[in-house]
């Protein structure tokens, strides 16, 4: 089997971040990956690594996306299970979440994917800018 070189150009950068956190800090608790993202624990916060860029993941919000025909009973009961609660929504469906603080971030995540209502659940992070969209 033929191995893609592009794939690994492609791979490459998440790779060698997390390889860096790995030996130079010594302190990663956990590696994990929601998707295509990549998440490194240290000293008890998240960071999430795309390309060569680290950002910190704010631990008390997520983002979601319920999929159509959930009812908002099911969205609510979900919430409950998880000591969530709703903080704002757009129109375009996303709601931003508070979680609660004794819970991890990453396995809110998780959980809200893994249920089979969201069609999108995000961790937020906290980061500037590297680039214009659509220059």
């Amino acid at each position: 089997m033929k191995t893609n070189p592009w794939y690994l150009c492609k791979i490459f950068p998440t790779v060698a971040c997390l390889s860096f956190v790995l030996l130079n800090k010594g302190l990663a608790q956990q590696v994990t990956r929601v998707g295509s993202q990549s998440f490194v624990k240290v000293n008890n916060v998240w960071y999430q690594f795309e390309d060569t860029y680290k950002f910190r993941v704010n631990a008390d919000v997520i983002t979601v996306k319920f999929k159509s025909g959930v009812s908002a009973e099911e969205m609510v009961n979900f919430h409950k299970q998880w000591g969530s609660g709703v903080l704002r929504e757009n129109r375009l469906g996303f709601i931003d979440i508070k979680i609660s603080s004794d819970k991890d971030v990453i396995d809110v995540v998780k959980a809200y994917l893994n249920s089979g209502i969201v069609d999108v659940a995000e961790a937020n992070t906290f980061g500037v800018w590297h680039g214009s969209p659509n220059v």
